[in-house]
């Protein structure tokens, strides 16, 4: 039941919400990594836990309305980040970090854009911090491509590095 799950609501609940869980799958890529002095590695999971509790007999979830909110400037939840609204990363002053993102949502887009902390209002174009995008959805580039801004939809996988030149915060 867990390919279409509509069997009384309760699965149903459980896959929107994100209960089925992320599988984590280990291949060269670190290794490669390794050998270039890049150990820095952290899953950056993008989830949207659109659950509120009620009282209902069977159970106590019940899914938010799912075409309320549909935008990465949503209110109506937030967005998690390995199961937090605001995780933590520690970087080294020209150390390479690499984040194994994923998009673990079920309907929405995410934007991904790196901002020194006290400047998120302003435009990417200005602010944002460049990356580099290393493979994607498990295929490996030949050649590392540049960005400030990534628009992620669920289930989209990629491999970013990121290094930052001045010591600070970061968004």
């Amino acid at each position: 039941y867990w390919y279409h799950p509509h069997v009384h609501g309760a699965t149903a609940i459980q896959m929107w919400s994100g209960m089925i869980g992320v599988l984590y799958v280990e291949g060269p890529l670190e290794q490669e990594l390794k050998e270039y002095g890049i150990t820095n590695t952290h899953e950056f999971v993008i989830w949207d836990p659109a659950f509120k509790s009620v009282d209902k007999p069977g159970h106590n979830l019940e899914v938010d309305e799912f075409l309320l909110g549909q935008t990465t400037l949503s209110t109506i939840h937030p967005f998690l980040v390995n199961g937090e609204v605001t995780p933590g990363f520690e970087v080294a002053v020209g150390e390479v970090l690499h984040l194994r993102a994923l998009c673990a949502t079920i309907e929405n887009e995410n934007t991904f854009i790196v901002y020194p902390e006290g400047l998120e209002r302003t435009s990417w174009k200005e602010s944002a911090v460049p990356f580099w995008i290393i493979g994607s959805d498990g295929v490996t580039l030949r050649k590392p491509r540049k960005k400030t801004i990534m628009v992620m939809s669920g289930g989209q996988r990629e491999e970013v590095l990121l290094q930052f030149d001045k010591p600070g915060k970061y968004v």
